[in-house]
């Protein structure tokens, strides 16, 4: 408001100042009209956590909030999300790492098994004929795709320490697409044959194969181009078929199961000879792949 002062110094009538209410401010309002973003699709979710799956720890502790409050989620959930991605990249990397590419020339048949003989007998004592026949089975992991039967490769020994895993780990540093395990069930089996088509290299199967029929059926099945193995799936109410046509290695103590003994090569140790050489396991160890499967073949005609 204003004042008028009165002046002393005048002799005029005093009169009383005048106040003058000052105008009030009309009240004004604002209305702020925004659109809230629309929610993620659901493919545009999985999107970003395959990205998110492939940050380093840190990048991804940096963006895990900021996601989750976006797309209101927990972050415990987004973080099992996030893990379960990335196992199956490592998964998906790992197979791409073990697909060995072979030769695209010719080369000798005669001179690549006799190099995988001398590779083989340097880490394992095998009579010759074991031997050979281990050289043999390693070329036909490389040609599936051209033959209707795969024959199992059952390395049998009486006793432990004879050398089973040794030969195995040597398996693994030439057959194509390697799978080890010591143990595994049936239904990893038919999913990792169906997406990965791997070489299965299975130890210690005195442990768990004896008695699960469902394993052993579905391992015998494996060894022909059109086994099959079906399951309800009973979300989506269809019946699934898995490939389980796969080149197996199977280790144990003993003998395979008699339905398994027909389609068998038997890799058992030499009498009265030492079981593996020392340098076997060193070379496993230092993740070193022999040079003879650059020189596989990737079809019948890589053969001369």
């Amino acid at each position: 408001m204003t004042v008028d002062l009165h002046d002393p110094d005048d002799d005029g009538p005093w009169v009383p100042p005048k106040v003058t209410p000052l105008e009030t401010p009309k009240k004004t309002s604002v209305v702020i009209d925004f659109e809230l973003p629309a929610p993620p699709s659901k493919e545009e979710q999985e999107e970003r956590i395959r990205e998110l799956a492939g940050l380093s720890e840190l990048e991804y502790e940096n963006q895990r909030h900021a996601v989750c409050s976006r797309w209101g989620m927990r972050v415990s959930v987004l973080d099992k999300l996030v893990e379960r991605e990335r196992v199956k990249l490592r998964a998906a990397d790992e197979a791409l790492g073990l697909d060995r590419k072979p030769s695209l020339e010719p080369i000798s048949g005669l001179e690549l098994i006799e190099n995988l003989v001398t590779d083989l007998t340097r880490y394992v004592s095998l009579e010759p004929d074991y031997a050979i026949a281990a050289s043999f089975w390693v070329i036909h992991t490389y040609l599936l795709d051209y033959t209707f039967i795969t024959p199992r490769l059952a390395i049998t020994a009486p006793e432990p320490r004879c050398g089973k895993t040794t030969l195995l780990d040597w398996l693994r540093t030439t057959v194509q697409r390697p799978k080890s395990t010591d143990n595994i069930s049936a239904a990893a089996v038919y999913h990792v044959v169906e997406d990965r088509h791997p070489t299965l290299l299975i130890d210690e199967a005195d442990t768990f194969l004896g008695n699960n029929q469902e394993l052993r059926g579905i391992l015998n099945s494996g060894h022909r181009q059109d086994g099959t193995v079906d399951r309800w799936n009973a979300k989506n109410r269809t019946l699934d078929t898995y490939s389980t046509y796969s080149a197996c290695a199977i280790s144990l103590i003993g003998n395979l199961p008699s339905t398994r003994r027909s389609t068998r090569l038997d890799s058992r140790r030499c009498p009265n000879t030492p079981c593996a050489a020392p340098s076997a396991h060193f070379r496993i160890q230092k993740g070193e792949t022999t040079e003879i499967t650059r020189s596989l073949p990737t079809g019948p005609l890589g053969l001369r």
